[in-house]
């Protein structure tokens, strides 16, 4: 491992899995083995879920990266992949290595964000629309589309704010807790019009944490 992952590894996802997770592996056939793709620190680790990691925690069973799992293929009947793939600098690989080890049959759960600030370990790559979702697995079926209860649209304004709150001047915040929803609706359309405003002032790097888009500008090579 790079010593530039290793200096991250502390931002690694230790979740327990919810009440939803067990049901998708209490659904599986009997005596099935499953896959946790990118599996973090699993503090309650289940005994036939493998847990694969780029790091070698206590509940590490394979180390693996996700572009290249060293599995043969149809070796799973159900696979987790649980707010892994936006970390991954290429998730349709990662997807072909998941559909290519999943068993025919067998069942794939994804959990990846959407409307989610940037954040995590190594490094937080792609959010994708329930489009996007689809595309990565296009070889597979899909069965369900639906919304956990910790992804709500709640919880997006929740980190979203909470977010912008902590990127604001000292001074400012209390009057930014303050504010009516239809003040802060007033504010964007102020900062459309290309006033500058104190409660719109937030460093570059806090911007880029919940940035409604970035651009970008690059060179090739000579």
């Amino acid at each position: 491992m790079s010593p530039q992952l290793e200096s991250k590894i502390d931002a690694v996802s230790s979740h327990f899995y919810g009440g939803m997770i067990h049901e998708f592996l209490k659904r599986l056939p009997s005596g099935a083995i499953a896959l946790d793709a990118g599996a973090g620190l699993r503090k309650r680790p289940v005994p036939n879920v493998i847990n694969v990691e780029i790091y070698d925690y206590p509940s590490t069973d394979v180390l693996a990266i996700g572009q290249s799992l060293p599995f043969k293929d149809n070796s799973f009947a159900g696979i987790l992949s649980l707010a892994v793939l936006e970390h991954v600098d290429d998730p349709f690989q990662c997807a072909r290595e998941l559909v290519r080890v999943l068993k025919p049959g067998g069942k794939l759960l994804l959990m990846i964000p959407f409307l989610q600030a940037e954040h995590g370990y190594p490094s937080h790559y792609f959010n994708a629309t329930r489009s996007g979702a689809t595309k990565l697995f296009e070889q597979l079926d899909v069965e369900s589309q639906t919304i956990h209860r910790s992804n709500h649209p709640i919880n997006t304004l929740n980190q979203i704010l909470r977010v912008y709150h902590s990127g604001l001047d000292a001074g400012v915040r209390e009057e930014f807790l303050n504010m009516p929803v239809r003040e802060i609706f007033s504010l964007a359309e102020r900062f459309e019009r290309d006033e500058d405003p104190p409660l719109t002032r937030l460093s570059l790097e806090k911007q880029f944490e919940i940035a409604w888009g970035t651009t970008t500008v690059f060179s090739k090579r000579a």
